[in-house]
């Protein structure tokens, strides 16, 4: 009964050959109709329908009236629909999320365990446990559990991502020695590397307790020097400690002699799954989400990361974390990306 590029006049809908269901007014007892397209945004939304039950000719002026008042409802009719979609796109989405987090979650729980399992296996046959083995068989362990350790890390790293997406992170607040915390750091990279690289540690001999999480504060010393070590073939990582603002803040500065970072990708450098060669062919392996997890976590601690770099003589990473976290109660759930301050400067 209508085009639906423009509006439908019908004084007597029984006798005009345009009437494209004359039962339905025989029914009813209409006679005259108008009709008059619902267009917003160049997109037809449906018609409005004026009906008579007397014949009736609808003028110019009537048509150009109620063509102004339909006009006036088309645009709130789309946003309105547009509004319905967008809730129930982002509704959609945040589904699709949930059950991406749950899945990551639970994946990385269970991968972990058989790696786990291999990875005390290779240790106990390299420490001679199921009877000696020859030097090329304990190359082979300790490749097998360097491999299986890049591997654990990366599960470790989707799981504490599907943490943060999830708003889920809770502090474990305590007080520790931070002199054994950094010694206990430290003997993890006591095993020799494949590389030609040194680490060096330099810190203060009389390091006083500090009230942080001990965990995220590994992980983030940890995530710094393993990404160091990645990007650095030859020369040194250095890793040091000071106390900093009157011992309220710890500062750890990590050093590499590596290729360095172009000053103009230092911003994006903490992006989550980014990396400065981030092609499917890249020369350096991971997932991109160590760096992501230490400005979130340095956010977490009260803190910030810093990075400077140049190229051809390697990059400085200093993260500053509070020292005393405060009277908050253990175990506070903490929303994370909105704390996380990051700064990104280029030396000269």
């Amino acid at each position: 009964m209508l085009n639906q590029q423009g509006l439908l006049a019908l004084s007597n809908a029984h006798l005009d050959p345009r009437t494209t269901n004359p039962e339905f007014f025989r029914k009813h007892g209409f006679v005259s109709y108008l009709g008059l397209p619902l267009i917003a945004q160049g997109e037809s939304l449906g018609v409005l329908s004026f009906y008579t039950t007397e014949e009736h000719r609808f003028g110019p002026e009537e048509i150009n009236f109620l063509n102004t008042l339909v006009s006036g409802t088309a645009m709130p009719i789309y946003n309105s629909r547009l509004y319905e979609e967008t809730r129930n796109q982002a509704a959609a989405l945040e589904r699709s999320n949930r059950i991406k987090d749950e899945f990551l979650g639970v994946m990385s729980h269970e991968l972990r365990t058989p790696l786990n399992v291999i990875m005390n296996y290779a240790e106990a046959m390299k420490m001679g446990a199921f009877g000696n083995i020859s030097s090329e068989q304990e190359r082979g362990t300790v490749k097998i559990l360097s491999q299986a350790g890049h591997l654990l890390r990366l599960i470790n790293g989707i799981l504490e991502i599907t943490k943060i997406e999830s708003g889920s992170v809770i502090l474990h607040k305590e007080q520790f020695d931070l002199s054994a915390f950094i010694t206990e750091t430290r003997s993890d990279y006591m095993m020799p590397m494949e590389k030609k690289l040194t680490i060096n540690w330099n810190y203060p001999a009389d390091l006083p307790a500090i009230v942080s999480d001990r965990m995220k504060l590994k992980q983030i010393i940890t995530n710094l020097i393993d990404n160091a070590i990645k990007f650095t073939d030859d020369g040194s990582v250095t890793v040091s400690f000071q106390l900093i603002n009157q011992n309220h803040t710890l500062e750890i500065r990590v050093t590499d002699t590596g290729p360095g970072i172009p000053e103009d990708l230092l911003p994006l450098i903490f992006d989550k799954f980014r990396q400065i060669d981030s092609t499917t062919t890249r020369h350096f392996s991971g997932a991109g989400l160590g760096l992501y997890i230490v400005k979130v976590f340095a956010g977490l601690l009260e803190g910030s990361i810093e990075a400077t770099s140049k190229l051809g003589e390697g990059s400085v990473f200093a993260v500053r974390v509070s020292t005393n976290l405060g009277a908050a109660p253990k175990d506070e759930p903490r929303h994370s990306a909105a704390d996380a301050r990051i700064m990104n400067f280029a030396e000269d």
